[in-house]
């Protein structure tokens, strides 16, 4: 039976926010009031350690190798540059999704879709010392969690081969996975915009309230 229509997510989010706000379905779900309050945004090496939870072995350089691939991208990225106008929230963000750095970065126009600028493979996604004070300025929403099981045979499937440093030293790994289909292609970014209607859904139905 074919599914009955249904609005795009952009066209939903839009009709929220401003008709002349152009920025992504991913942006104005993270500029809407209480965005990521019931559900906060991760780092990769917390997004890998939900992963392990639900029982997805994912590490840094899957993540890195799935974004390369075109299956799984950052939710938002916050820039050094600003990339948009500054940004005023209409009510107060609760203090506690603030540390993030999410608020900041958006309020200054810092914050961007991460497919903005799409894949960079400059980009850091392993610690130098897995101790060390560290961020590569990644975050991911924990919807995108949901998605993470359609990926368990190209987990176990992909090849990791070692990094190392001029002196020969490991300092990490690099991990590509097997061939994808366009049909993988397209179901990834459903679910992408699966994600972003529930940042939009959970800002508007679901509020914590900062007590």
């Amino acid at each position: 039976m074919p599914r009955p229509p249904r609005p795009m997510v952009e066209d939903r989010l839009h009709q929220v926010g401003d008709q002349t706000d152009h920025r992504s379905p991913v942006l104005l779900a993270s500029s809407l009031p209480w965005a990521f309050t019931q559900e906060s945004p991760l780092r990769t090496d917390e997004f890998c350690k939900e992963a392990k939870k639900r029982r997805v072995n994912l590490g840094d350089e899957h993540l890195q190798g799935l974004w390369r691939a075109g299956l799984l991208a950052p939710f938002v990225e916050v820039r050094n540059e600003r990339r948009h106008p500054p940004y005023k929230p209409s009510i107060p963000d609760p203090k506690f999704i603030c540390n993030s750095g999410l608020c900041q970065a958006r309020n200054e126009g810092r914050l961007i879709d991460a497919e903005e600028l799409g894949f960079r493979p400059q980009l850091r996604f392993e610690r130098k010392r897995p101790k060390a004070s560290w961020w590569n300025r990644l975050l991911y929403s924990r919807w995108q969690l949901l998605g993470l099981e359609r990926y368990r045979s190209l987990l176990v499937n992909g090849k990791s081969t070692p990094k190392r440093d001029a002196d020969g030293g490991l300092v990490g790994w690099s991990w590509r996975c097997g061939p994808v289909s366009p049909q993988s292609i397209k179901s990834a970014r459903e679910w992408r915009r699966i994600s972003t209607l529930l940042v939009a859904m959970e800002a508007r139905y679901l509020p914590f309230t900062d007590s």
